[in-house]
């Protein structure tokens, strides 16, 4: 390779250096590329010295026209495939800069969008006119040059009429040596490229020089000279820093050659130890293991135990203890005083050598499960060793990075030097020898740019931290196809090297000497190729997602576009995978915002959502804390401002670890088990259990980490510190505590797993309290009640036997959405909503008191569209009518002339039917839409309405208007429970206690059936009118909201039937009773006579 790659300068070492070994820092387009010239489009390559060009302003922001000159053209070896907005695709070097748009600027326009603030850029060029000039400090100021290879995924690049376009692809791939042109543009170095968009772009940067190039023209320039000691005298300089560049470049190469041996040998030794942990506990619990003796206690040892990253103290002294008193009894003779290692452990990854060689030990395979578990059990490695494997990699490449850093420093600052002697001989041959055209060709030099690191060219997770975090999840088979997308991919790409050599060799057999160019069907093959790398690096990161994930209607979808293939589809079925399409976007869009945003998301839904195993995290989370401890402890050892580079880099690493570790905490301690989409809740229920069951010895290991934390902290005389690791400590002691409880079976979850008719007695209770008619558990919506004289049915008739149930009580109560095919998103519910129309009569379930003073709600009706023709037939939308005590005469609705009743369902066909006949009439003719009574709540002196059962949307200024005067002026005058009433009653028996009964949402004031408003302290009877049913307050539409609170912990009632509720502190309040529970079993067996 060239020597500029020792100094850091190249991408990888080898994709910019050609088979002569010449590493290109040229910035360069292919041919073909069109640049604006005054007078139009033109080819790159026929862009002629002395055309006129179109460039860029950089200090005052104009278009203007410059001339060319100097022209250059190069063969690379590698290019860049750079596509903006989906419309223009320019195919580069790494290093050709565009103007990028700092991300924290402001929003100046969009390329599809209105321009702002845009004024022609002079008047020189009326041909032009759409070339806009963006201002001085928004462009300039508001962008910055940027390499090709630093651009990602979504960044913006300026246009040539001030706006900008998105960067909607971009990757690089090798080719055969290809010409690239570039040339160089008069004071402004600008012009622009492409014509569907007309990108600005930098004729060169003018950071350092190639080396080797300057040597070669040193020489050159030697032998024009003669006898001019002038010049002589600073070719000498030259030669000499040049020679410096190279012996400093051997010693640069011999550090990171034995920096990488270290990293790699560190990996390979990681990599072995963590198979030999595995196979030992894969061993043990193999059942070839039958028999040994103690396998059963070394079983439940290693429960839960993965051994991949190491087995603690603890655990290695119980395993040696096992090797030395149970399993060296009866080992085959001569074995025990063996020394031999276990062989046929080799990495998949690297192939260095040194390590177990063939030959050096039997496999496990030829040992035997009795005398491999004796053997290996003496290889185990510990966790702090397993981490202080994984430290030593990482900070190998911490060194590798900051060595090829301080290289590259000092290369750019020789470089710099070199081109400092050159432009000094530049100036005085051009004064003395400025009609000699050997001279002038001698000092024409490219410029180029200096190299940095490769960038990833995504926007959101690289594949790698992706891989990484997924990997708990993922099955040999698995990571075997995800090795198999990678040979997929190399051997396209041989393929079309091989096809551009084919073509390139008949070219020069069949036209030699003329100008090779690429035919269209191999220019075709070309984007086809690339299209196809990058539906695969797409494809890699989706199978990945899919080891979680699935579509649930893939199947029929692929069934579906098989027949529209065939031709042979139906509307039905078309409407059908039009239907299907349209959900699996939605499905995309939800696994893109999980998995595929950032990585803080992904690991968060990894702990979250996706309930990746507690241990696992445990796992992570002690590792992270000693990753964290060791780059401290290495922090300490730096001067901030000598190892200012070393020192910024590490501390940006420690705060990353930080930041994950707040954030995996965080996912910790507020864990709640999520239900799958294709699991029953009977499961769910008992999984949910285990998991709380799980915790206290994860937590265990993670409060190890910790404990160990603080120590270090101590030793270190950093109070602060350890007093705020103790903090987390008592956090998690106290989650491990709250896990505890939580596991313990409930009087569900006890007899499900007893099976025979409890278990069967419990999916009855489960239906009956835990589910509602979302046709996922239950299709049944209305509910049974036990009415006696004592219990009344709280909508309507006070003896009927059924109430519908439109929102069960806890978890899912409000809803069960199903989110990428693949788990729940629940919306809990506090209480039991049950349905009924507008004005329908509440009663009071029991006799009680009246607690507090009842509390006030708002609702607003949102008029909807009555079209004429429905308006001709009298029908008009009414509100709620009452008599003079407010008993409810007409329930809210639809209403013609003579009072004949009709549902928003009725009207809505009915005018779809009259549109259908009348085609012409229903033109200019809204459809119909349903008047809307919505719930109304303040915050913050605000209004919202409710979208959904926990979604707030403000008021227009047209719904406000509807929100009577005096409330407007004092929001505080509504509640978010909207009118309700508390009525306390009193229980005996099994469950006696106090219970508060909450009704919410009433039409109007709490009142009784003689009109009269409720107050604290009335008595009410077991039946007894307490309101109308209506949508006020925290309400999306007509219902009544039963709350059942208990201020202590309620007597013989299961912790299936009820929820705590805490404080910020974590204190408990108060109890949230199941209400069903409470109608069908706790009221009629202790209701107080």
């Amino acid at each position: 390779g060239d020597v500029a790659q020792s100094f850091g300068l190249a991408n990888d070492g080898s994709k910019m250096v050609d088979k002569a070994g010449v590493f290109h820092l040229d910035t360069c387009f292919v041919g073909g590329t069109s640049v604006r010239t005054e007078s139009g489009f033109k080819a790159i390559e026929d862009i002629q010295i002395g055309d006129v060009v179109r460039s860029w302003n950089e200090k005052s922001g104009k278009i203007e026209s410059k001339r060319v000159t100097e022209l250059f053209v190069h063969e690379v070896p590698q290019l860049f495939y750079l596509e903006l907005d989906g419309e223009e695709v320019f195919q580069t070097t790494w290093n050709h800069p565009f103007r990028r748009r700092i991300k924290e600027t402001t929003d100046l326009s969009s390329r599809k969008g209105v321009l702002l603030n845009v004024s022609l850029g002079g008047t020189e060029d009326k041909s032009f006119l759409k070339d806009a000039v963006v201002s001085n400090v928004e462009a300039a100021q508001g962008s910055e040059w940027v390499k090709v290879e630093d651009l990602k995924l979504r960044d913006q690049v300026l246009t040539s009429d001030g706006s900008w376009a998105r960067v909607t692809g971009i990757f690089h791939y090798n080719v055969d040596p290809t010409k690239v042109y570039n040339f160089e543009v008069e004071d402004n170095h600008t012009y622009i490229v492409g014509e569907n968009v007309s990108a600005i772009v930098h004729n060169y940067v003018n950071e350092n020089k190639e080396v080797n190039a300057a040597l070669v023209r040193t020489d050159r320039l030697r032998k024009l000279s003669g006898n001019d000691h002038e010049i002589a005298s600073s070719l000498d300089d030259l030669k000499y820093l040049g020679k410096e560049f190279n012996k400093n470049a051997v010693e640069a190469s011999k550090e990171t050659n034995r920096l990488l041996f270290e990293n790699f040998s560190a990996q390979q030794s990681l990599e072995i130890q963590g198979k030999k942990n595995l196979d030992f506990v894969n061993m043990v619990r193999s059942k070839d293991a039958d028999n040994l003796p103690g396998i059963g206690k070394m079983r439940e040892l290693l429960r839960g135990v993965t051994g991949e990253k190491g087995y603690t103290k603890s655990t290695l002294a119980a395993i040696d203890t096992w090797l030395k008193q149970d399993l060296s009894k009866n080992l085959p003779s001569g074995i025990a005083s063996a020394k031999d290692m276990v062989g046929g452990y080799s990495s998949g990854a690297f192939n260095l050598g040194g390590f177990n060689k063939p030959g050096s030990g039997k496999t496990l395979a030829e040992l035997g499960t009795h005398v491999g578990l004796w053997k290996l059990g003496r290889e185990l490695g510990s966790v702090e060793g397993m981490a202080a494997g994984r430290q030593k990699i990482a900070d190998t490449q911490s060194a590798i990075s900051v060595h090829q850093n301080k290289m590259k420093e000092r290369g750019v600052a020789e470089a710099k030097a070199i081109r400092e002697i050159e432009n000094r001989v530049e100036t005085y041959v051009s004064k003395t020898y400025s009609n000699d055209p050997r001279f002038a060709e001698a000092i024409v030099s490219s410029r180029t740019i200096d190299k940095s690191s490769l960038s990833k060219n995504t926007g959101g997770v690289d594949f790698e931290t992706k891989r990484k975090a997924f990997e708990f999840n993922l099955k040999p088979e698995q990571k075997a196809k995800i090795q198999e997308f990678d040979k997929q991919k190399t051997a396209i790409l041989d393929t079309q090297e091989r096809l551009e050599r084919e073509d390139y060799a008949k070219h020069q057999k069949n036209h030699p000497g003329e100008k090779y160019v690429r035919s269209p069907e191999l220019n075709q093959k070309r984007e086809k190729t690339l299209a196809t790398i990058e539906h695969l690096e797409k494809q890699k990161s989706n199978f990945v997602n899919e080891t979680l994930t699935h579509f649930p209607q893939e199947g029929r979808r692929i069934e579906l576009e098989k027949i529209a293939l065939s031709g042979k589809i139906s509307d039905k079925e078309r409407n059908e995978l039009n239907t299907i399409d349209k959900a699996k976007k939605e499905y995309n869009k939800q696994v893109t915002n999980l998995l595929d945003t950032n990585s803080n998301k992904m690991h968060e839904s990894l702990e979250t959502v996706f309930g990746k195993e507690r241990m696992n995290v445990a796992n992570d989370r002690t590792e992270l804390t000693q990753n964290l401890l060791n780059k401290e402890d290495k922090l300490k050892t730096l001067d901030r401002q000598k190892d200012k580079t070393e020192y910024d880099k590490l501390n940006k690493e420690i705060q990353t670890i930080q930041e994950r570790t707040a954030q995996l905490d965080k996912n910790f301690l507020d864990y709640k088990p999520v239900r799958k989409s294709d699991e029953s809740l009977e499961k769910f229920l008992l999984r949910e259990k285990d998991s709380f069951a799980g915790e206290p010895k994860a937590i265990e290991r993670i409060v190890e980490g910790l404990e160990a934390q603080k120590k270090h902290y101590k030793a270190l005389g950093d109070v602060k510190r350890a007093e705020q690791v103790l903090v987390k400590i008592e956090k998690y002691r106290e989650r491990s505590k709250e896990s505890f409880d939580r596991s313990d079976d409930d009087v569900l979850t006890a007899a499900l797993r007893k099976g025979g008719t409890e278990r069967e007695k419990a999916l009855r209770d489960m239906e009956e309290y835990l589910t509602h008619a979302d046709d996922r558990d239950s299709k049944q919506r209305e509910r049974e009640i036990p009415i006696s004289e004592s219990l009344k049915n709280p909508v309507g008739d006070s003896e009927g036997k059924k109430v519908s149930v439109n929102s069960h009580f806890g978890r899912g109560g409000y809803s069960n959405k199903e989110v990428v095919g693949t788990y729940l998103h629940s919306n809990d519910h506090i209480g039991l909503d049950l349905g009924g129309g507008r004005g329908e009569k509440i009663n009071s379930i029991l006799e009680g008191k009246v607690k507090s003073h009842p509390t006030k709600g708002l609702s607003i009706a949102i008029p909807g569209e009555m079209p004429s023709h429905l308006k001709e037939k009298g029908i008009a939308y009414s509100e709620p009518l009452y008599d003079g005590n407010g008993n409810k005469l007409r329930v809210a609705g639809y209403y013609d002339g003579e009072g004949k009743a009709y549902s928003a369902d009725t009207l809505a066909a009915m005018d779809s039917k009259y549109r259908k006949a009348n085609p012409e009439l229903s033109k200019n003719t809204k459809a119909f839409e349903a008047t809307r009574s919505v719930g109304v709540i303040t915050d913050n002196g605000k209004f919202y309405t409710m979208a959904d059962a926990k979604t707030p949307v403000e008021l227009t200024p047209e719904q406000l208007a509807l929100v009577p005067e005096n409330i407007r002026k004092n929001p505080g005058l509504v509640s978010s429970s909207g009118n309700s009433v508390a009525i306390e009653t009193t229980l005996t028996g099994p469950f006696a206690g106090k219970y508060e009964l909450q009704y919410k949402h009433f039409d109007s004031i709490p009142r009784n059936e003689n009109g009269k408003p409720l107050k604290e302290g009335d008595m009410i009877r077991a039946g007894q009118k307490i309101g109308d049913l209506g949508t006020t307050g925290r309400s999306t539409g007509a219902h009544l909201h039963v709350s059942v609170i208990s201020y202590e912990k309620p007597n013989g009632v299961s912790s299936a039937f009820y929820e705590p509720v805490r404080n910020k502190k974590g204190a408990i309040t108060h109890y949230l009773i199941n209400p069903q529970y409470f109608i069908k079993v706790m009221a009629p067996s202790g209701v107080k006579r």
